[in-house]
């Protein structure tokens, strides 16, 4: 194996930092209005898969496309080692404190959306690759970076690469934290809709199913006899932060809340949830009323599904999106289960809640499992502890990664153990201390994996 110096990794991180920011300047939200056959998720995605592809094929990487969803850059033959990464993000709310595509970088951190989920796992995983590629090694393995763009939606792209690259021995997605994720809850979205026919008017909120929404909003019919002072002293006695206001079309309830993922609900609060406990206080309607209490539980009590199985722990249930309109409701829903669940079980549970309501699956990856003790897994286990001193113990998480198409892969970095964690949250930010030993992590897990 090649010497490993320290310095080094800083020395590279900082003549390579600004590529990092340019990338996080790219606002990589999938784009409906501009998507095409070339650009699947559209124009902004694409961009960045194109960004990436230059960088890589810069380094002398060989690439392969497939059909504008993805690209690999591998370095070697052999048996095949693949580091998965996404491009695509979330979208963003108003509340950041500066431009969430700034790239800035101050106090220590690059600013961004996407900094920890997940382009600095994606970035920095490229340039390990490149110094394990410069150091003149030849490996016994094709180590091969394969990049996607709709991890944050479907994961459709990395199941095209899959059907036509076929499965590698091996892969891991710096998609997350350190030490290791070997584990992940199965996720589900349910799509609930139906007729409406109450004193909502309308109803809006949310970003996507996997974000805990941090805004929504109601306007509530005038002949429901609700005043603005009463709504106002409701949302105190509630906890509720809500902006209460006449309008032409009637009384409009606004409420904040706090992004985050949506399978760590103690770290955000879901801003339709309260939106709907409001309106069950305010209106005298049995179906707010129920809604409220199906759907506004994030351990899903409400909608009967409640359970926690050791080792995965406890189901989480997200409203993530809602819109009431011309008498019509659309819910999406997600859930993240244990092992030991079943996800047809969940809906039928869910659906009896729901009486007039359509409930259907629309989403399902059951949960997935690589043992502590695989031989590839040793082999990161071995690199994380030589860079950092300490064990690299495994847990199983509630996150959603590729994990979930390549089955043999876990999650490694690229968020430093102990960081606070801002995927899918305002003002993003990932430390320039973490990417440095992210890219010294990394290095070392490529070389094992290059030369066993």
């Amino acid at each position: 194996m090649v010497p490993i110096l320290a310095n080094r990794y800083a020395q590279t991180w900082e003549a390579h930092r600004p590529e990092f920011s340019a990338l996080v300047r790219i606002p990589s939200v999938y784009d409906k209005q501009s998507a095409s056959a070339a650009a699947p998720c559209g124009a902004p995605v694409a961009r960045a898969l194109e960004w990436m592809k230059t960088l890589c094929a810069r380094e002398g990487f060989v690439i392969r496309e497939y059909d504008g969803r993805a690209f690999s850059a591998s370095w070697g033959a052999g048996e095949r080692i693949d580091i998965v990464s996404h491009l695509d993000v979330v979208g963003v709310s108003d509340d950041w404190a500066e431009d969430p595509f700034s790239g800035s970088v101050h106090d220590g951190f690059v600013h961004g959306r996407g900094t920890q989920d997940m382009k600095a796992g994606a970035y920095l995983t490229f340039l390990a690759l490149k110094l394990a590629k410069d150091s003149g090694i030849v490996p016994n393995r094709e180590i091969r970076l394969v990049y996607g763009t709709d991890e944050e939606r479907t994961m459709d792209d990395m199941r095209r690469y899959v059907e036509q690259a076929g499965l590698p021995a091996f892969a891991f997605t710096p998609d997350g934290a350190f030490p290791m994720i070997n584990g992940e809850k199965g996720a589900l979205m349910w799509t609930v809709e139906g007729a409406y026919s109450g004193a909502v008017r309308a109803l809006t909120g949310g970003i996507q199913p996997n974000v805990i929404p941090p805004e929504a909003a109601a306007v509530l019919d005038s002949s429901a006899g609700i005043c603005a002072e009463d709504a106002v002293q409701r949302a105190a006695q509630l906890g509720v932060t809500a902006q209460i206001g006449p309008t032409p079309q009637g009384l409009l309830v606004h409420v904040r809340g706090k992004a985050a993922h949506a399978s760590k609900p103690e770290a955000g609060r879901n801003a339709l949830a309260d939106l709907l406990r409001l309106l069950a206080a305010l209106c005298e309607e049995d179906e707010i009323r129920r809604l409220a209490a199906v759907l506004g539980d994030a351990y899903g009590r409400g909608a009967g599904i409640e359970e926690e199985l050791t080792p995965m722990g406890r189901l989480t249930m997200n409203l993530g999106v809602a819109a009431i309109e011309e008498g019509r409701l659309r819910f999406l829903v997600d859930c993240r289960y244990p092992y030991g669940l079943d996800s047809a079980a969940l809906t039928a549970a869910l659906a009896r809640r729901l009486p007039g309501y359509g409930v259907s699956l629309s989403y399902d990856d059951p949960p997935t499992f690589t043992p502590e003790d695989d031989p590839y897994v040793l082999a990161l286990k071995e690199a994380y502890t030589e860079a950092t001193g300490r064990e690299c113990t495994a847990a199983v998480s509630g996150g959603v990664s590729y994990s979930k198409v390549f089955g043999h892969c876990v999650t490694f970095g690229a968020v430093a153990e102990g960081s606070e964690l801002l995927a899918h949250q305002e003002n993003e930010k990932i430390a320039e201390a973490d990417c440095v030993k992210a890219l010294e992590i990394y290095h070392r897990a490529i070389l094992k994996l290059a030369e066993k």
